[in-house]
């Protein structure tokens, strides 16, 4: 009979201390204590805020801890917890679910930011990632620039190509006949004509528009039925 009291005693101080920490850690340890990058944090100062685990451990201890209880006091035929305290409980083990979900996700933006940090580039805000996924799942890409080709010795010589691949292989394919084509680089605009002007990609480019007439009226002589109008600026 005594030992049964001394353990109904020790497990009482139990609840009583597991109840303690339930109320003062309120909605949760983690959503209390960890420091966590500020809302919109995007900067290459060094940012603030902890990788460490411990507080939303302790979440998941508590939550650990009031599961524990709510069974026991579940399969034992002598109920210690009123139907209002299982009640709270439980309550109490959801809200600290919840703080430790959302510690274990702080920290890991933080240690993605320090990241970010040490290799030199700029941390993003948090859920920035995913945004700009989505963001650039929803909008097609948008060409900018050209790659050129161009003689310094045959003015009509020119090619350009918003791919660097596709350029490389229209040089290659001139150098038959300009062997002086310089390598294909990037510009901010070319001189285009032939379908395609709206598109992804102009067919007939040149990098000045001396060159691009020269071709547009090369090709008008030859009759090519892909010309279009006259040579345009194209970004």
């Amino acid at each position: 009979m005594v030992f049964l009291r001394a353990g109904r005693c020790t497990f009482d101080a139990m609840k009583l201390i597991a109840m303690m920490v339930t109320l003062i850690a309120g909605p949760g340890c983690a959503l209390l204590f960890q420091e966590h990058l500020a809302h919109g944090y995007i900067s290459q100062v060094e940012p603030r805020c902890s990788t460490a685990p411990g507080w939303y451990l302790w979440d998941g201890l508590i939550v650990l801890g009031d599961a524990v209880l709510l069974l026991h006091d579940e399969e034992s035929d002598v109920k210690i917890l009123s139907e209002e305290a299982t009640l709270g409980v439980l309550v109490y083990a959801v809200a600290h679910l919840a703080s430790f979900t959302r510690g274990r996700e702080w920290a890991v933006e933080c240690e993605d930011a320090r990241r970010r940090f040490d290799e030199g580039g700029t941390a993003v805000p948090p859920g920035a990632a995913s945004v700009q996924r989505a963001r650039t799942q929803r909008d097609p890409p948008v060409n900018k620039g050209f790659f050129c080709s161009s003689s310094p010795t045959v003015s009509p010589a020119s090619i350009c190509k918003r791919n660097e691949a596709t350029c490389e292989q229209g040089r290659t394919a001139a150098m038959l006949g300009v062997p002086d084509m310089s390598a294909c680089a990037l510009v901010d605009v070319a001189w285009c004509f032939a379908p395609g002007l709206g598109g992804q990609d102009p067919a007939r480019c040149a990098g000045i528009a001396e060159a691009c007439a020269a071709q547009h009226d090369a090709a008008v002589a030859s009759g090519d039925a892909s010309t279009v109008g006259t040579c345009v600026e194209v970004r």
